[in-house]
């Protein structure tokens, strides 16, 4: 038998072994563990802020509220200035200059002016595109460019707390984790530190770029860990 780092573990006298080696957690039931945290931690934050924002005015004004899904969210072009211009050999040049409405439970309105430009080339078997945009917050009264912060961008925030704090617990996982029978643990079985958690988390940043590699990692290396498990030596397993 081995335990978690791949290390035999002795034996008792009538040649059982004193202890399992954990199982390592695969790569789709972790993929479902992080959907299930962002979509409880997104709709919990979602609805706290607008209800917030149901009892203080202001605060639909400072923040960009969503809501869960998308629900009650209408979007609408008011203006659109977009060209596209033949450049050949198939090849088409676009410029986009949009102003979008946003409107949230036909109580919160913003808008948005939307700048780019593009290429589309048309192949004989394929088409290939290449656009860059700007996305500019407007008030929605004066035309003019504000900056607000999203409640996206909150959540995104609260649910890597969330994390941290769930590593480092006395459950090692978040909801989605122990949902599915799953756990962090180091390289002993254990539950991390704090700061080891902080580390593993912040790290799953790195993992999602470019294209989310170090996240796929964790579907081909030898114990399934992704690039934020390898370079912090912790572990996600099934729990006992």
């Amino acid at each position: 038998m081995v335990n978690i780092e791949g290390q035999a573990i002795e034996e008792q006298a009538d040649g059982a072994p004193t202890e399992r080696a954990p199982r390592d957690a695969g790569f789709w039931k972790r993929a479902l563990a992080l959907l299930i945290d962002a979509c409880v931690v997104g709709t919990v934050v979602s609805v706290l802020f607008l209800l917030l924002a149901l009892a203080v005015p202001d605060v639909g004004k400072m923040i960009t509220l969503n809501t869960p899904f998308g629900i009650g969210t209408v979007e609408k072009v008011i203006e659109d200035k977009s060209t596209a211009t033949p450049a050949g050999d198939g090849a088409t040049l676009t410029t986009t200059d949009k102003t979008i409405e946003k409107t949230v439970l036909g109580r919160w309105v913003y808008r948005y002016r939307i700048e780019g430009s593009g290429r589309e080339t048309e192949g004989a078997y394929y088409t290939t595109k290449f656009r860059t945009y700007t996305r500019q917050q407007l008030d929605p009264v004066t035309g003019e460019e504000i900056e607000t912060a999203d409640v996206d961008a909150i959540a995104f925030v609260v649910l890597m707390l969330y994390w941290i704090l769930a590593d480092a617990g006395l459950h090692q996982g978040s909801l989605g984790k122990r949902l599915l029978g799953l756990k962090v643990a180091d390289a002993k079985g254990q539950r991390l530190t704090l700061a080891a958690a902080a580390g593993r988390n912040l790290l799953k940043i790195l993992s999602a770029v470019p294209a989310l590699l170090g996240f796929m990692m964790a579907g081909w290396t030898k114990r399934k860990q992704a690039l934020h498990d390898k370079i912090t030596g912790s572990y996600v397993i099934v729990a006992r």
